[in-house]
């Protein structure tokens, strides 16, 4: 073994989970992470424990939003041209069927397949998982008449939902899931993770460090670490907080159309509450009659209360830059100009604000848009590309080129792929196959005018 490049790697991971488990770090990302409405709880929360905080203006979002679903020329859906329901959104709380159903709704895949996996939501466990996997697999493969490999690619399908880790069948299913989803600058790390919870579980649980240590002969310094992100930062069950305290899908920005274009509201910082320091305690502390034990307890405090403030200012300065670079990519699909989104992933938001791929991560995470087509999950506007764009791109572009083709000579699928290859598209000519069936286009033979 090359000592050189294991004390580097060790370095590595244990710098990256240095940075990623510093208290100050865990308490940015944690209030980052946070939909509005436990946004909102966590402040009132803080307020009520530290005297050192105030309000500056409270919450007005809900009144904000009722008030903009009773608007009498609101946009109108395109599909039905009723009004978009917000008040739905907002008097209602979201289930987890509800949440993982939403994000089914949107996806680019074929009824079959969403039809199969709404079945699997219906066979989650309170926590989030499938258990008896192969039972329930064979009862939707009788039940819908299907192959049971396509319940497979379902499964598949769902385990890429949020919450991250939804759709396993086991504890070690549920957190590979979420290594896999978090975004590490580290591959060594990445790796680390995996290889501990797929080898050490048990040995993690009972933080028996020096067994993990000897196997994957890692530092114990870096094996206590990557057990305390483990622990900190993966969750043993997805589903649980729907369960128990269902969330409401309140947006955070709202994105209307204006006479420039698109106009981008930040509700969050424009309804929502903001605080300030205590005035009363600040004098407090220019008292020479206050004891030196009140002193410290305000200091304390006093701190706390800075960092607190300066982590929402952080959330809404964070998610407010890249919300904008989101709506500015996908404008043409929250107008209903496009059918699909168009190819922009987090680790590319990562690059363009230099951020760490895990704050991108939390930053969209369980966020919502308003906009003309009506409330969107953020992260269905980052959809995941497939060797550089999204299968959706893809098929629109198969569409297109059998569209313009000429009937009396359409054409193979090879030659498809020659055209895709001449777009820089990259895929293989099994892939035309696939996406040119799920779009119910006919072989070539058959499109053939005579």
């Amino acid at each position: 073994m090359d000592i050189g490049l294991n004390l580097n790697t060790n370095l590595e991971v244990r710098t990256e989970l240095n940075i990623m488990l510093s208290p100050k770090m865990l308490q940015t990302l944690k209030i980052l992470n946070m939909p509005y409405a436990e946004l909102v709880e966590n402040i009132s929360n803080e307020v009520e424990n530290n005297p050192l905080l105030d309000f500056e203006k409270k919450d007005t979002m809900i009144e904000y939003l009722k008030f903009q679903s009773s608007l009498p020329y609101r946009e109108k859906d395109e599909k039905n041209n009723d009004p978009i329901e917000l008040e739905k959104f907002i008097k209602s709380t979201t289930t987890l069927s509800q949440h993982l159903i939403r994000q089914i709704e949107i996806l680019d895949t074929t009824d079959e397949q969403k039809e199969i996996v709404k079945y699997l939501v219906k066979n989650l466990d309170q926590n989030g998982y499938l258990k008896n996997y192969d039972e329930i697999k064979q009862h939707i493969a009788n039940d819908l008449s299907v192959d049971p490999k396509e319940v497979d690619k379902a499964l598949e399908i769902l385990q890429g939902f949020e919450p991250e880790g939804i759709g396993a069948r086991n504890l070690k299913e549920c957190l590979l899931i979420q290594i896999n989803e978090y975004g590490f600058e580290s591959n060594e790390l990445k790796d680390l993770l995996k290889k501990i919870v797929s080898n050490h579980l048990d040995d993690l649980a009972e933080n028996n460090f020096e067994k993990i240590t000897n196997a994957l002969d890692i530092g114990k310094e870096g094996i206590k670490a990557a057990a305390d992100f483990i622990k900190g930062y993966l969750t043993p069950f997805p589903g649980s907080k729907f369960s128990e305290n269902p969330i409401p899908a309140i947006p955070s920005f709202a994105v209307k159309k204006s006479k420039s274009g698109i106009e981008i509201v930040n509700l969050e910082s424009k309804y929502g509450p903001s605080l300030k320091l205590n005035p009363q305690y600040l004098k407090l502390l220019e008292d020479p009659n206050i004891d030196e034990k009140t002193i410290s307890y305000i200091k304390e405090n006093l701190k706390k209360a800075k960092e607190f403030i300066a982590n929402i200012q952080k959330r809404h300065e964070t998610i407010e830059k890249v919300i904008k670079k989101i709506v500015e990519t996908q404008k043409d699909f929250l107008e209903g100009k496009e059918k699909f989104p168009k190819p922009l992933t987090q680790r590319e938001l990562s690059e363009e604000f230099g951020l760490h791929p895990s704050t991108i991560s939390r930053t969209i995470a369980e966020k919502y848009i308003e906009s003309p087509i009506g409330i969107i999950k953020v992260k269905a506007l980052c959809p995941r590309r497939v060797l550089g764009l999204t299968s959706a791109l893809i098929k629109a572009e198969i569409e297109k080129i059998i569209a313009n083709e000429n009937r009396q000579k359409p054409l193979t699928d090879l030659e498809i792929l020659q055209k895709l290859l001449e777009k820089g598209i990259f895929i293989k000519r099994r892939t035309v196959a696939d996406y040119r069936k799920k779009l119910s286009l006919s072989t070539y033979n058959k499109r053939k005018n005579f």
